[in-house]
């Protein structure tokens, strides 16, 4: 018991538990009802000064709990098996945000979105993806995947065919 530790329970992480059980247990309402927020970080290309694209990044704004950083949500959902939910409302987010522009006659920007292992694993993400860049005229080149550092920690077979699988679609992004 040389590097045994003591840990208490205390308020701070009853408080924890009890959003994480709540993300849990709500996840589908958040998406339904839009308590999950896309906020759109620009990354602007430092030779012409100009937006290049925006890294699509989730909020949760509850009813009972308020704001929702990321790491308030992710990892629960990341141990449930259910963030790929995150990245498909973000998705889906966006291809509405670029009809909406697309209306006004304005510039639709490239996004860049996350997709983890678990999205791989639990939903046809490349068939979302399909489906979304057909829903809302979008080119392939608007949708930018960015492979989350969870995912990259597995180096199986199944993550290279996944950026294989990536690169036959024609998403960018994949390149490092």
């Amino acid at each position: 018991m040389k590097n045994a530790s003591i840990g208490y329970y205390d308020d701070q992480l009853a408080k924890a538990d009890e959003i994480r059980v709540h993300v849990l247990s709500q996840i589908d309402q958040a998406c339904r009802d839009n308590w999950l927020k896309i906020y759109y970080q620009p990354l602007i290309d430092i030779q012409n000064m100009k937006l290049a694209e925006c890294e699509a990044l989730s909020h949760w704004i509850d009813p009972r709990y308020g704001f929702l950083s990321p790491g308030k949500f992710i990892p629960a959902l990341e141990a449930n098996r259910e963030v790929y939910k995150v990245d498909c409302h973000a998705l889906e987010g966006y291809g509405q945000d670029a009809e909406f522009l697309r209306e006004k006659e304005k510039e639709i920007f490239p996004i860049s979105f996350n997709i983890s292992r678990t999205d791989l694993e639990a939903c046809d993400i490349y068939q979302k993806i399909e489906d979304t860049v057909a829903r809302y005229g979008l080119s392939r080149d608007q949708v930018h995947i960015e492979i989350t550092e969870s995912a990259l920690n597995d180096s199986s077979q199944a993550m290279v065919e996944a950026v294989q699988h990536f690169h036959d679609l024609g998403l960018p992004g994949l390149d490092g």
